[in-house]
């Protein structure tokens, strides 16, 4: 089976090795896969020559198109405590990893604090602060639980306006945005909104997830595409011209049991035996 024309794959454990990941992404139809480059910890880590060469030919051999990393969850550049310190560390280290894998974009979670537009400076701040190497940082919407950002367009717009286009862009994720407030399911106004608002040139990677809750919710709790409350609405943003060239990947539950179902629902005629 190969996949025709997308560059789509979903979120993998490195539990079996690093370096195993390409072909692990191919046994399932993939040519992209999103990982953990390290532990969820503030613990460093620096993989030795052997599995950074073997990542890197493993992902040639496996004709692997798009390679995405996670930066950890505890991160939060808008603290005020030392904890951003802390944030800055992670996020050089992982952008070393990252450079060292070839990896093509690391996604982040920039954070949160009550008062938003100072936690967007912070961020915004500590991100110009970096050097991101042949790695693009990409700034994720959130669903606007508690105090993280971005969660609306606005702010998305507000946060990668100031950054430089050849070393930062934006990663959607749908079910955030549903659970936001955005109606994926109006997808014509939906994309005119933000293509008012964004560059849709920066949206480099789609986290393309059902969710659990309903529409404008606030919770994160994503589905198998097509299985949950955006159903087959999903398919619009998935076949959207604009987003010919991102990277789409799946952060569904159970993927390795679902990953055929899933494939079937996106694609359907666009696989080829």
């Amino acid at each position: 089976m190969r996949i025709l024309n997308y560059k789509l794959g979903a979120h993998i454990s490195i539990g079996n090795g690093i370096e195993n990941v390409p072909e692990i992404a191919h046994s399932m139809n993939f040519n992209a896969f999103q990982i953990f480059v390290k532990s969820r910890s503030w613990q460093e880590k620096e993989y030795k020559y052997d599995e950074i060469a073997n990542f890197r030919n493993n992902v040639r051999k496996f004709n692997i198109e798009g390679t995405v990393a996670h930066a950890i969850y505890l991160i939060n550049l808008a603290s005020e405590n030392e904890i951003r310190k802390k944030s800055i560390n992670d996020l050089n280290n992982e952008i070393k990893i990252c450079n060292d894998l070839g990896i093509d974009y690391l996604v982040v979670h920039p954070g949160s604090n009550p008062d938003r537009k100072k936690g967007i400076k912070m961020a915004i701040d500590a991100f110009q602060s970096m050097e991101t190497g042949s790695t693009k940082i990409l700034i994720e919407n959130s669903s606007g639980r508690g105090n993280t950002f971005p969660s609306d367009i606005n702010e998305m717009s507000d946060i990668i306006d100031p950054l430089d286009k050849k070393h930062f862009g934006l990663c959607l994720d749908t079910c955030h945005a549903y659970s936001y407030g955005y109606d994926l399911c109006k997808y014509d106004d939906f994309i005119y909104y933000m293509g008012k608002k964004l560059e849709l040139s920066r949206i480099n990677v789609i986290h393309l997830n059902d969710s659990k809750t309903e529409f404008a919710s606030r919770k994160d709790l994503h589905e198998n595409p097509g299985s949950g409350r955006i159903g087959s609405c999903l398919k619009s943003i998935f076949y959207d011209r604009n987003f010919k060239d991102s990277t789409f990947i799946m952060e569904s539950p159970d993927i390795e049991r679902s990953h055929e179902k899933n494939l079937n629902f996106l694609l359907g005629d666009n696989i080829e035996d």
